[in-house]
C-alpha cells in the first residue's frame, strides 16, 4: 500500500526537483483540494497537489499485491482580468511543461529502480488539462501503481 508518509516525502522531493513547482500539498479530500485551490495565491505557482490514493487488492493467493490508484495535480491560480487569450494559453503551456517533469521524474525514479514506484504501471499514466478550477489552471496526471501487500 502506498502510504501517506511517502507520499508526503516524495511530494517534497517533486517540489525540490522541478524548479517551476513552488509548493505542494497532499491532501485526502475533494473539499481538501478546493480549500487549497482557494487559498493558493499566483505568486506561488505552480502549486503541486497530490491526492491520497485509494487501494484495491490485485493477484492470485501466493502473489497478492496492493493496487494504489491517485492523481497529481499542477495549478496556476489565474486572474482572468489580468489574461489575454496568448497569456492564458501561457498557463497552460508552464503547467504542461511541469506536469510532464513529472511524468519524466517518475519514470526516472522507476528505471532507477526506486522502490516506491518500482511497480508503476506506466500505461496508466494520463495528463489531462484542467480548467477554472477554484480559479485555478493547468494539468491533472493520473496513475496506478502496484505495492507490497
Amino acid at each position: 500500500m502506498l502510504l501517506i508518509s511517502e507520499l508526503k516525502n516524495y511530494t517534497e522531493e517533486v517540489v525540490q526537483a522541478i524548479a517551476s513547482v513552488k509548493k505542494g500539498k497532499v491532501v485526502v479530500t475533494v473539499d481538501d483540494l478546493f480549500k487549497f485551490m482557494k487559498e493558493h495565491t499566483a505568486e506561488d505557482n505552480i502549486l503541486m497537489i497530490a491526492l491520497v490514493p485509494e487501494h484495491g487488492v490485485n493477484g492470485s493467493e501466493d502473489a497478492v499485491q496492493w493496487e494504489n490508484m491517485t492523481g497529481f495535480y499542477f495549478m496556476d491560480k489565474t486572474d482572468y482580468s489580468a489574461h489575454d487569450y496568448d497569456s492564458y494559453l501561457a498557463i497552460f503551456e508552464r503547467t504542461q511543461a511541469a506536469a510532464c517533469e513529472f511524468v519524466e521524474k517518475l519514470l526516472t525514479d522507476k528505471s532507477e529502480g526506486c522502490n516506491l514506484f518500482r511497480l508503476l504501471e506506466q500505461d496508466s499514466i494520463s495528463i489531462s488539462p484542467v480548467k477554472n478550477l477554484e480559479s485555478c489552471n493547468g494539468y491533472f496526471v493520473q496513475l496506478s501503481m502496484g505495492s507490497k501487500f
